[in-house]
């Protein structure tokens, strides 16, 4: 019933009245790195870049065009993140994006998790625009699953694997 709850929420074109990113992200054992999918809306995405790109509007509605690509790593580094038990901070390497209709996929990679037991997670997507933000995340590890709820209040979540 969730999944079909997210694809309704995506399915919608144009002009939203709700704010809601979506994050997959997978342990991969055999690399030992996290690989995570966010899927936000291009037009909130746009609003979040604009104060990078010096208060400029740069569209991706058709495409994402390579001077957006240092502003996604910028912006996904400093709201997405994780926190290990040694109070390390662990950053994600911008590994590209994708447009689809009228959302944007974003892909990052977390290298060098294999000692990752416990952390904190930090994901305060688009906060900063909307107070009714709400992230939703899944994290795979194994055959461990859990789904986590972040908002305004509420931007950091732990998380024992």
């Amino acid at each position: 019933m969730f999944k079909l709850f997210i694809i309704w929420l995506f399915s919608f074109s144009g002009v939203h009245d709700f704010h809601t990113s979506l994050t997959e992200a997978n342990y991969n054992i055999k690399t030992g790195s996290l690989e995570v999918s966010i899927r936000v809306f291009t037009d909130d995405l746009e609003k979040a870049l604009k104060p990078l790109n010096n208060n400029k509007t740069l569209s991706l509605q058709s495409g994402i065009p390579k001077e957006a690509e240092a502003l996604l790593n910028t912006y996904f580094r400093k709201n997405f993140a994780f926190l290990n038990s040694q109070k390390e901070v662990k950053l994600g390497q911008y590994i590209g994006a994708e447009k689809e209709a009228d959302a944007t996929w974003i892909f990052l990679e977390f290298e060098n998790c294999q000692n990752l037991a416990s952390f904190t997670l930090l994901n305060s997507i688009f906060t900063e625009l909307f107070s009714d933000q709400t992230n939703l995340i899944n994290i795979t590890s194994g055959q461990k699953k859990k789904s986590l709820v972040l908002n305004v209040k509420d931007k950091t979540a732990v998380w024992p694997l």
